[in-house]
């Protein structure tokens, strides 16, 4: 069995060695345009195709079975980085609207296979999940939702008549995870294409949870894309990005600074004179491995693990973070990629900025706008209000429409520095 240990190449993502942004966006492009497209790789970026005739623009238009829904009364649509469902919609129809629409809503049920299109660009391939409706003598009203196609992973089981594979690559694994959904799997960037000795499903095991332990441990991040394939998302380089600034297209803006969670290592002497003399390293990435006649004690047991600094900025003292590998730890490099996206997240936990704007579309050089927003983007916030003056990472948007707000994007930015640190400048 040693001879099936592999050695993972020596990467870390972190603040000292950063996973970039993503690459091939043109200044002013927008996100829904990039994970979409099958086969797409570092460096592609290909624009989807819009449809530009009535109902389409300026309108939240569902697609059932080729019958068209679009006079709502209200719009959210939700798409993010690490949730379930990665995309979600909700709308809302009453008695106000023309009676041929609310009562045709009125015909969708959970189950129906949808297609959820904003302004003319598809940003949702799923099914109607809910269907609520109320009445009474003087009004009635339909609220519908639907998700994406991988949102049943979070609630399915992993189906396997072994519940093991031996010697496979992350997307081989994925693959076959989700093959009995009818799923596909689409890749963004760079994603490692060693393979693990083994990998083994506990029974009962949710898929999205089995394959989000899998992909930490590989550094990749997992998401949706608008035509329903599993988006599994690795290491991109730098592009463009749209800018924000304060008293042009930022309507509200919100900003939390630190987070109590975040670990906090070297620089951080305890008060006391404790622990944290200025050397330890916030994070401390460890895990075992099935030993053998040739790899067996300490080895398997006690020498797979990794240390790194984190980003640490506003911490008020030594704050050390243990993390324990989900998997079985065949390498150090494994240690490295799971220590880094830890290091990563809470990183991104120190800064969060919500912002609102006008539309839809990420504004753009006239006559076009760029596209939709899509989580992963790089946002430059420009704003003394907020102290923000640097790029921050799009981690969710939602999408609205209704009578008294207008059409709005609502943005969800984090900090980028564990990602791109050295590449932007700091905030003022």
């Amino acid at each position: 069995m040693a001879d099936d240990v592999i050695s993972l190449p020596e990467v870390t993502v972190s603040p000292d060695q950063p996973a970039s942004p993503q690459e091939g966006r043109v200044p002013g492009e927008g996100g829904a345009n990039a994970p979409g497209t099958p086969g797409l790789t570092s460096g592609e970026v290909q624009l989807p195709a819009r449809r530009t005739q009535q109902p389409y623009p300026f309108h939240a238009v569902i697609v059932i079975n080729g019958q068209e829904y679009w006079e709502w009364e209200s719009v959210h649509v939700r798409l993010s980085i690490r949730d379930n469902p990665p995309r979600i919609a909700r709308f809302t129809c009453s008695e106000q609207e023309p009676m041929g629409q609310s009562w045709a809503a009125m015909r969708i049920r959970p189950g129906d296979h949808c297609e959820i299109f904003l302004d003319g660009y598809l940003v949702i391939t799923g099914q109607v999940c809910t269907r609520q409706v109320y009445f009474d003598a003087t009004q009635h009203s339909v609220e519908i939702t639907a998700v994406g196609m991988t949102e049943v992973l979070g609630h399915g089981a992993v189906i396997s008549q072994t519940g093991e594979w031996r010697n496979t690559t992350l997307i081989g694994l994925v693959q076959s995870v989700v093959k009995p959904y009818g799923l596909s799997v689409h890749t963004m960037g760079n994603i490692p294409q060693d393979k693990l000795p083994r990998a083994a499903s506990m029974p009962g095991e949710k898929a999205k949870e089995f394959i989000d332990k899998h992909a930490n441990a590989l550094g990749v991040e997992t998401g949706e894309t608008q035509n329903g394939a599993l988006l599994l998302t690795g290491t991109m380089g730098a592009g463009g990005m749209a800018t924000l600034i304060q008293g042009s297209n930022i309507l509200i803006g919100r900003e939390t600074i630190h987070n109590q969670n975040i670990a906090a290592g070297q620089n951080f002497p305890s008060p006391n004179g404790g622990g944290g003399g200025g050397g330890e390293k916030g994070y401390t990435a460890t895990g075992q491995r099935p030993g053998t006649d040739d790899d067996h004690g300490p080895n398997p047991t006690h020498q797979t693990y990794d240390q790194q600094q984190g980003g640490a900025k506003f911490s008020s003292g030594f704050r050390p973070s243990m993390v324990m590998s989900e998997i079985p730890a065949w390498g150090k490099g494994l240690m490295k990629f799971r220590n880094g996206i830890e290091n990563n997240v809470d990183d991104e936990n120190q800064i969060i900025v919500t912002i609102t704007t006008l539309g839809w579309q990420v504004p753009g050089l006239p006559p076009e706008e760029g596209g939709l927003w899509e989580p992963g983007d790089l946002v430059d916030v420009e704003s003394d209000w907020l102290i923000m003056h640097r790029p921050l990472k799009l981690k969710a948007v939602t999408f609205s429409q209704d009578n008294e707000t207008g059409t709005r994007s609502t943005l969800e930015l984090v900090n980028t520095a564990a990602d791109a640190q050295g590449q932007y400048p700091s905030p003022s």
